[in-house]
């Protein structure tokens, strides 16, 4: 007997299986696993200074994340009650391209 974890555990591992993705940054709990925070502290600095109710604005992020899938994971997390997100457990992933495009 024991406690089971069931999720995918988000690694190099199941990027490069499920996303096809080689290189990442993955950044679980505000520290880096692989890669770097650089373009997470640049997006949160972005979002800091600018307002994205200008359209130009609210685009660049749109380059930058997939909002429909972090929207999902939001609402889900405000939903079940998540009391210690999004301080702990919470892990994203951005694929190392020269654009910056991609996360979760």
């Amino acid at each position: 007997m024991g406690i089971y974890n069931l999720r995918e555990r988000l690694d190099s591992f199941f990027l490069r299986d499920h996303l096809n993705i080689d290189d990442a940054d993955v950044i679980e709990n505000k520290q880096a696993q692989s890669g770097d925070l650089d373009h997470w502290n640049a997006l949160y600095d972005f979002l800091d200074k600018n307002s994205l109710t200008d359209p130009q604005n609210f685009a660049f992020v749109q380059t930058q994340i997939d909002l429909s899938n972090f929207t999902d994971y939001c609402l889900v997390q405000m939903f079940t009650a998540h009391d210690d997100w999004p301080q702990k457990n919470a892990a994203r992933a951005r694929a190392r391209l020269p654009a910056g495009a991609g996360s979760g």
